[in-house]
């Protein structure tokens, strides 16, 4: 540990690198530029102008061992990231081919293009899609204009000048610039195809003054350094030896000395020290700080030991940090106290080590900077998600909508509003997206944080916006992963634990002022740090942990129900939004083609049923995987009721574009609940007990009038599924699981709006899609109608001859659904 006194000019940096550094020649640009920086030495170089709404740029790339006189095919790419991601996922690309080195390259071929989201892993394209920038779906509508491009052999360099507005001309495929912080990005070569090295991801920025290119990220010399900072302390793992297990978790405590009496101290800013040279850094993962109750265990971890069984009891969270993320920089008026009483912290290091290195020391740190002058506020921290980790055996899946709460019961305690001012989300390598949202006086009130496009290698500050938590606010926080690729290579899903090839779903909110805890349990100085999912292993059931109260012998109103425990299951969410919020936006060309949902668009005749992101359990090939409803194809086949496969045979409608209204329905299996009984040694909480797992809920979009095996309740008491319109359908009825158990209706959301429409017909008549069992007819027609008029297609199919309902699905693909509709219209008032 180390405290030392400073005083920092905080530009100073910035300014010596931008002067020391090398930019590359400018001779070959078309217009003079206003601001100039270094991408990468004297490798790259960045120039542009800043205008109000657009902004013209200039990429410089030197590289003569690519660009010769006799090189061909020759390409250039520059890109805008995602800001929550900072990888290639979800980045807005440019490119440019050049063809040949002769010529001045002003015929270069100019490529609006876009990087989707793909699963883990993401260089491997079995099982799915491969990272590779795809051109957009708005060819009509580029975003970039094209000034000039050169290719000068001689020079052995790639000028590329275009210009673009700084509003993404689409969200969905594009990415704002910003007169700020850019994550910008580019690559070169031979032949379009993969990079390789050739490539580099620089923070920029692009203000009209912009300085110079941080690729190091530290607060010195990006000029991050508040300007009261005056000292700095540096907790260091004191030489800790890392398992040869592949997970290690490490940890150190640190006792600094209290503060002179009358004067003040804080934390005003945080970043880790992770030397990547060696093999310490390399094996990090991510790191906390946390701020401990100073007790007997505490001291015993000073030398440093392993902390995957046991550590001691701390509750504020100071910092956290994980592969990509970025230094903490408090607001102005905001800091964490160090006093005599607040002055003991754990510093937890996660080590992931696949190959079992040996030997490998770590001295990782954690600097803090810190303030004499007084702030007005202390900070504090509320994590969020499946807080014990553990959820049993139960693995990963894809198409799964993974939510866990905070209950209202929980956030009502707070003493006052809290204003958050930094997040942090986190998972591992199979997170797709995640979020967290804001629920108001029961209704939904706004997506607070998330990453459309996660990358567990970037892991970078998640919040939207500064926002003001109130008493009684519900908090969820979501998550999308996929597993596909995986399974399709053979490899198991990952189950949910501490290890990097395990699963996580967390995030932490740092706050201020500290969400200090009111009410007549509130003990002195009580706050609220925690607020998640656990499972109560000896009970076998989930609960929701409402924590923050030191656990020590002194403390025996800790842990009471009703105050710190819920019986409730943080992942028993009956008004998620699910799937389509808040990512799932089409491209705005295409969402333009129907800008409102309309009746027929809504379902409300029964023709359409399925969302495009609903997901079915699908056979091809004789391999299982999980599958969007836009990915099925006929001839797949896909899990029905009774837990058997049955061939997709015919679409009645298809369509990927539609914006469409339906019916949410969210169940689960019931289950009973008891108070928590999990036991304290000396005093402290043992969470070995909440480390096993429950099935959580399901959660359904499906058109007003499709037909599901349902049991409605007041139905004179008849318990036999019958065919009910989803519409129709209230609280506690129930549907079914794939293999036949009764999952209880828990939620009815009558209109929720979501892209795309599909309606599969299976041999066996019915399909499972996104847990529950479905019938493949509607009250488009009645039951007995419909049948008749499928059946000939059906055995058609199912004789082998695919051809007809080939034929058919072709003709409703293309437009004929109106006609279908009218059709349908005059059977019923025939029926009728």
């Amino acid at each position: 540990m180390v405290v030392r006194p400073t005083r920092l000019a905080p530009w100073l940096a910035v300014a010596t690198a931008a002067a020391a550094a090398t930019v590359a020649p400018a001779s070959a640009l078309s217009r003079a530029y206003n601001a100039t920086t270094p991408l990468a030495g004297s490798a790259a170089a960045l120039h542009w102008t800043l205008h109000a709404a657009t902004i013209d740029l200039a990429l410089v790339i030197t590289a003569p061992e690519v660009v010769t006189p006799n090189a061909s095919s020759l390409w250039m790419g520059f890109g805008i990231g995602d800001p929550s991601s900072g990888s290639m996922l979800g980045a807005d690309i440019v490119t440019a081919e050049f063809g040949g080195s002769g010529g001045d390259g002003a015929a270069c071929k100019l490529v609006d293009r876009h990087v989707p989201m793909v699963s883990y892993p993401l260089d491997s394209s079995e099982g799915g899609d491969a990272v590779f920038p795809v051109p957009d779906a708005c060819p009509d509508k580029a975003s970039w204009e094209l000034a000039s491009c050169v290719v000068d052999p001689s020079a052995g360099t790639l000028t590329l000048e275009v210009g673009r507005s700084l509003a993404a001309p689409d969200p969905s495929q594009d990415r704002d610039i910003v007169a700020g912080s850019n994550i910008l990005m580019y690559a070169y070569g031979r032949g379009f195809g993969y990079h390789g090295a050739a490539r580099q991801t620089v923070e920029v920025d692009l203000s009209a003054t912009g300085a110079a290119a941080v690729q190091s990220g530290d607060l010195a010399s990006t000029g991050g350094v508040p300007a009261d900072a005056d000292g700095e302390i540096l907790l260091s793992m004191p030489d800790y030896n890392v398992s040869t297990n592949q997970t290690d978790y490490g940890c150190a405590t640190f006792e600094l000395p209290p503060p002179p009496p009358g004067q003040v101290l804080q934390v005003v800013a945080a970043e880790a020290v992770i030397d990547t040279k060696t093999a310490g850094g390399r094996l990090s993962h991510h790191l906390v700080l946390l701020s401990c109750t100073k007790t007997p265990l505490f001291d015993e971890f000073k030398a440093g030991r392993s902390c995957l069984d046991a550590m001691p009891a701390c509750t504020q969270s100071i910092f956290g940090w994980a592969v990509g993320s970025q230094p903490l920089v408090m607001p102005e008026d905001v800091g964490f106290p160090i006093t005599a009483d607040e002055r003991y912290f754990l510093l937890q290091l996660h080590y992931d080590n696949p190959d079992g290195e040996e030997g490998v020391v770590d001295n990782s740190s954690v600097r803090l900077h810190t303030t004499t002058k007084p702030r007005r506020y202390d900070s504090g921290a509320i994590g969020l998600g499946n807080l014990g980790i553990f959820i049993g055996d139960e693995r990963v899946e894809s198409g799964v909508n993974y939510t866990y709460t905070c209950p209202s019961e929980c956030t009502s305690q707070m003493a006052e509003p809290v204003t958050v001012f930094y997040s942090a989300l986190h998972a591992h390598y199979t997170a797709l997206q995640m979020w967290t949202n804001i629920y108001r006086n029961g209704t939904f009130f706004k997506t607070l944080e998330g990453s459309k496009h996660w990358s567990n290698d970037h892991q970078r500050p998640t919040l939207f916006e500064p926002t003001v938590l109130y008493p009684g606010d519900r908090l969820t926080v979501s998550a999308e992963f996929g597993v596909d690729k995986l399974l399709a290579a053979g490899r198991q899903a990952p189950a949910w634990g501490l290890g990097t090839p395990e699963e996580m779903l967390l995030t932490g909110l740092f706050v201020y002022p500290r969400p200090r805890r009111t009410g007549v349990h509130a003990a002195p100085g009580d706050t609220i740090t925690t607020c998640g999912g656990v499972h109560v292993g000896s009970l076998g059931e989930d609960w929701t942990l409402c924590g923050g109260r030191a656990v020590t012998v002194n403390n025996d109103s800790a842990l009471i129900e009703g105050v710190d425990w819920f019986n409730v299951s943080a992942r028993a969410v009956p008004d998620e939004a699910g799937w389509a919020d808040p990512f799932n936006e089409a491209p705005t060309c295409q969402a333009q083609q129907r800008p409102t949902p309309s009746p027929e668009a809504s379902g409300a005749d029964g023709g359409e049923c399925f969302p495009a992101a609903a997901t079915v359990r699908r056979r091809r090939e004789g391999h299982e995987s999980t599958a969007r409803m836009d990915d099925l194809r006929l001839g797949d086949e896909v899990l029905a009721a009774g837990g058997v496969y049955s061939r997709v045979y015919l679409w009645s409608h298809a369509d990927a574009t539609a914006a469409a209204t339906f019916v949410r329905l969210v169940a689960a299996r019931a289950a009973a609940f008891g108070p928590p009984q999990c036991p304290r040694v000396a005093g402290v909480w043992s969470a070995t007990c909440c480390v096993v797992g429950a099935s959580h809920s399901h959660t359904l979009l499906v058109s007003a009038g499709h037909l599901l095996p349902a049991v409605v309740h007041g139905g004179g008491g008849n318990e036999v599924p019958t065919l009910t319109a989803a519409a129709s359908l209230r609280v506690g009825d129930m549907l079914f699981a794939a293999d036949g158990s009764p999952l209880t209706i828990t939620a009815v959301s009558p209109r929720v709006t979501a892209t795309g429409l599909y309606h599969p017909h299976t041999t066996a008549g019915s399909l499972v899609v996104d847990g529950m069992v479905a019938s493949d007819l509607t009250t488009a027609l009645p039951v007995a109608l419909a049948g008749a008029a499928l059946a000939p297609l059906r055995a058609a199919a199912m004789a082998g001859w695919t051809a007809p309902a080939a034929v058919v699905s072709r003709l409703l693909r293309a437009g004929c659904a109106p006609l279908v509709r009218a059709v349908a219209a005059a059977l019923r008032s025939v029926g009728a």
